[in-house]
């Protein structure tokens, strides 16, 4: 009778991990159709929660492995609380491979919600240090950017080559403007090539008059005829990453920029955040992303915010989220619900 007993305890345990693993490993296929869109969405948020990275020998994963039912509670308060669209990451690299699969699941969970798609096709964590990619390394960039913009062809239409590529501490930095040309190209094409409809974005960090030095010389260079979209990233220094006179001083000086070459990119900016952290209370975090949407209506430039949750942190700092580690809502996310743009 104990055998038997043991035995069906063991069943039930087995059965326990094995729902366990389901849930966190099983994400079910999602064929799903959104349509173009007509202009780009003005209030995006990064999703990072699956991005605390790990490695076991060459394979990268997600430390975090947040479960699908999670996921789906997410992208439902990201859609509820106004957002049109979602800024995901795509990592080039085979060691990332499973992390990409992952990502995919959620751009087509996202678009499934209407929720548009800013795919950041991002590499700084494989290329070499110090160097842009060589011939053989481009090509393999290539194949890689070719396989994820076909993958998504039906649900993301814009897609943002490299972050920062101007980043003078040197962690995203690609390489020379021209060598980031050439690298900017040859996406471009192949973008192009594998959905016609999409939009080609570049992102530079832009929170200092020296960061424009880079931009400049791409546009020199040509570099206008491989976008379509011209991004920034207006950040300030820690610990007040958002300053209102560096939002100014950004936006002027793109619109500058703009102007000179005719006004023939809209401007994005595809990347800004501000953490709840220390010295910063939620409500000054609340407070400061106000005055962030009241300038980018007033020069009627979106903004992709960074990012969803608490959960992940980044440059060291934790509370860049609109909702705590519990998901409970932070007074950001009431701001951003409350945002008209019109």
């Amino acid at each position: 009778m104990e055998i038997k007993i043991s035995k069906i305890f063991t069943f039930l345990i087995i059965l326990l991990i094995a729902g366990f693993l389901i849930n966190r490993f099983f994400y079910p296929p999602i064929s799903i159709e959104l349509p173009a869109p007509k202009e780009i969405p003005f209030v995006s948020v990064f999703y990072r929660d699956h991005m605390i990275v790990g490695k076991i020998g060459p394979i990268a994963f997600s430390v975090t492995m947040p479960d699908r039912k999670s996921i789906e509670k997410d992208i439902k308060i990201i859609k509820e609380a106004g957002f049109e669209g979602i800024k995901l990451e795509f990592v080039y690299g085979s060691a990332f491979n499973f992390l990409n699969k992952l990502t995919s699941w959620i751009a087509k969970k996202a678009a499934s919600e209407n929720l548009y798609v800013l795919g950041l096709l991002s590499g700084h964590q494989s290329k070499p240090k110090g160097r842009a990619f060589n011939e053989a390394e481009l090509v393999q960039w290539e194949n890689f950017v070719a396989k994820t913009v076909r993958e998504h062809k039906s649900t993301i239409y814009f897609w943002e080559v490299w972050n920062e590529p101007n980043d003078d501490t040197g962690y995203f930095r690609y390489g020379s403007p021209k060598e980031y040309l050439e690298l900017l190209k040859r996406t471009y094409q192949v973008i192009k090539r594998e959905n016609p409809q999409a939009k080609v974005v570049i992102a530079m960090g832009s929170g200092y008059p020296e960061s424009f030095d880079y931009l400049n010389e791409l546009l020199s260079l040509g570099g206008g005829e491989y976008f379509d979209i011209l991004g920034f990233h207006p950040i300030a220094a820690r610990p007040y990453f958002i300053q209102e006179p560096i939002i100014k001083d950004s936006i002027k000086r793109m619109k500058e920029i703009q102007g000179k070459y005719q006004n023939r990119w809209p401007l994005w900016i595809t990347e800004i955040g501000q953490p709840s952290f220390g010295e910063i209370s939620e409500k000054e975090q609340a407070e400061l992303a106000k005055m962030l949407l009241e300038k980018a209506k007033e020069n009627q430039i979106p903004v992709v915010w960074f990012h969803f949750s608490d959960k992940v942190s980044a440059d060291g700092f934790g509370g860049w989220g609109l909702v705590r580690k519990n998901n409970e809502p932070k007074p950001i996310l009431e701001v951003f619900k409350s945002f008209k743009k019109e």
